[in-house]
């Protein structure tokens, strides 16, 4: 209220522009406490660190269930007992940049980086981002990266992208494999998730007779979810202490089926809505827009008289949370978000239902988020569902939001929806054409932000071409007008200059003016963060390559002005180079490079020398009083 107060403070005015990241980090923080009695430090704990600190970043990549997450989440804890800054980057690395500080000691943590949405993750250039903003790290002595991502998804994100090739980020990752877990390694990942867990002691002695848990530790489907998910008091509650035995043997013989039983068995009607509502939205999801899908879903879309409402919703929820899916409220936030309580259940369910046309048509009519609709794409486009019956879902979704049979959608969902039918090359009949035109002719901008321009103008262009709209009857200069008063990035400029380009020299006469002018205003407002986030100067070290590095911002900037409608000249370009320090960058490159590494690699033995293998799993699982 009384800014003055307030208004000095760099600390308070970081933490008010970056609330989200900032309490999102201190709840990670502290999840990784609570699971840390669990963990187990193995030298791929060492050699992972060891990675880290030569090369300041690393990917963590492996099969699931392996413990690529914890020990992401491990390595940080590390550096946050070393006074590190730490920073979890859930949508992408804009976040990390807005919190980036050159003086101090930070580490940053990508978890499954790619994610689901792999093919949407590159669609928007995450891996130019990536691949930038770790060499940036690497020349900063104060900072640390830590990414995942299954082996599976980021051999596919290499095979699209050839920034990953190009880059050679092979380099910086580091496979986690069950190979390299010795069999001591495994009985101590069993023992601490036995001794820590709530287990009845009933349950527990069905793996010591005939030592038992022998059997587990060497079975061929060992990893360490396993081991997580038979040692959870919560998935086995409504099993005997008779049947346990079974229970744990059925499960490490069929892991691909370990969540049906949770499923099927453990949770009500309405909870096995709610997850799969979470695991079809593809990411994490509001509870106000998880709230909305579910009454829609529950009452068959019938929202007018509906048989269940909010009580229903909330009971059901009690059920699913810790089962299968995990509610969060983070620091400062007074509403709750939900996502999975493991990326596997994802998995099971995608597989379950993904020749169910039914009922991916409900799940997707009933979400009404943007995520949801990143996810239809990654699931088209990587094959998981088949093409036919995901087409036949989006035709239908496209027809009941244009004739307004769902009323739900935001316009910003809307364009992303048509550009997704558009994308899977849907027939638009004379019948589809009339409604796409209608819903064109009462389209509301001030519902899109700055950010989605792009999106749109690909849509208009679209429209335009294929004579869904036309020059004469849409009212472009109302958009223009609009659309210019946006706080627009270097994309939002190329969108709006692809749409000049459509309509033609009248409208470029008229916006040229203003449109440079926002052009310049934004270059020389960013061009110093832009060059750092993309490594322009990252390569030079000494004051004599003053003039080449000053070369290279010049071919740098005047490459993405070339990119717009409107034509700048040698004093524009110098106009914003001006606003880059060169020669404080060289210098800021030649001392990261000089950094000596405080880390000496512990000494710590992780062996049983003095006895065997087999001994030392018996010793430690002995019970007998000493």
């Amino acid at each position: 209220k009384h800014y003055k107060l307030w208004l000095s403070s760099t600390n308070v005015l970081m933490a008010l522009s970056n609330a989200a990241i900032i309490g999102r980090s201190r709840f990670k923080v502290d999840q990784i406490n609570e699971f840390s009695s669990k963990y187990v430090q193995t030298k791929n704990h060492e050699e992972a660190l060891k990675n880290l600190e030569s090369l300041r970043s690393v990917i963590i990549t492996g099969e699931p269930g392996i413990g690529k997450t914890t020990l992401a989440d491990h390595l940080c804890l590390f550096y946050i007992i070393n006074n590190y800054e730490f920073y979890s980057i859930e949508n992408s690395l804009a976040e990390a940049e807005s919190v980036y500080d050159r003086g101090k000691k930070q580490i940053f943590y990508f978890d499954d980086f790619l994610g689901r949405n792999y093919l949407h993750a590159l669609d928007r250039h995450e891996d130019s981002h990536v691949i930038n903003f770790m060499k940036r790290v690497s020349r900063d002595k104060y900072k640390r990266f830590i990414l995942t991502s299954r082996s599976t998804i980021l051999n596919q994100g290499k095979i699209l992208s050839d920034l990953f090739k190009i880059e050679n980020i092979d380099r910086n990752e580091y496979e986690l494999n069950i190979n390299s877990l010795s069999n001591f390694d495994k009985a101590k990942i069993l023992y601490n998730h036995m001794w820590f867990s709530e287990l009845d002691e009933a349950y527990i002695e069905e793996l010591y007779q005939n030592k038992r848990y022998k059997k587990i530790i060497r079975h061929r489907n060992y990893n360490p979810r396993l081991i997580s998910f038979i040692a959870d008091v919560k998935k086995v509650f409504d099993i005997s202490p008779n049947k346990y035995w079974g229970y744990v043997e059925n499960t490490l013989n069929n892991p691909a089926d370990i969540w049906g039983h949770v499923f099927d068995n453990q949770i009500d009607k309405h909870s096995r809505t709610i997850v799969s509502l979470v695991v079809f939205n593809g990411k994490e999801i509001q509870e106000d827009n998880l709230k909305e899908a579910f009454l829609y879903m529950a009452n068959r879309g019938n929202i007018s008289t509906p048989k269940y409402g909010i009580s229903d919703f909330y009971s059901s929820v009690k059920l699913a949370v810790g089962a299968l899916i995990n509610r969060k409220i983070r620091e400062g936030s007074t509403s709750a978000s939900y996502d999975l309580f493991n990326p596997a259940v994802g998995d099971y369910l995608v597989r379950r239902f993904s020749e169910d046309q039914t009922k991916l048509c409900m799940l997707f009519e009933s979400l009404s988020t943007n995520e949801s609709l990143k996810n239809m794409i990654n699931l088209l486009k990587s094959g998981i569902i088949a093409s036919h019956i995901m087409h036949r879902v989006i035709i239908q979704l496209l027809i009941k939001c244009l004739s307004g049979e769902i009323k739900n959608k935001t316009t910003e969902y809307m364009v992303r929806l048509v550009n997704l039918s558009i994308d899977d090359q849907v027939k638009f009949n004379s019948d589809l054409q009339k409604l796409l035109h209608k819903w064109l002719m009462k389209i509301d901008y001030e519902d899109i932000n700055a950010d989605f321009h792009y999106a749109l103008v690909v849509l208009l262009i679209w429209s335009l071409r294929n004579g869904i709209i036309h020059t004469n009857e849409f009212d472009f200069e109302k958009y223009f007008e609009l659309a210019l008063n946006e706080t627009l990035e270097h994309d939002g400029f190329v969108a709006l200059s692809k749409l000049f380009n459509e309509l033609g020299n009248k409208y470029i006469e008229k916006y040229s003016q203003k449109f440079k002018k926002l052009i310049l205003e934004y270059w020389k407002d960013m061009v110093d963060e832009n060059i750092s986030n993309d490594g322009v100067l990252g390569d030079y070290f000494y004051d004599e390559e003053e003039s080449e590095a000053e070369n290279s911002l010049y071919e740098y900037v005047s490459t993405n002005l070339s990119e717009y409608v409107v034509e700048f000249d040698d004093e524009d370009i110098e106009s914003i180079c001006e606003n880059c320090e060169v020669w404080q960058h060289i210098q800021d490159n030649r001392e990261n490079a000089s950094h000596e590494d405080d880390y000496h690699e512990s000494d710590r033995d992780y062996g049983y020398s003095s006895i065997s293998e087999d001994a030392a799993i018996d010793d430690l699982f002995d019970r007998t009083e000493r």
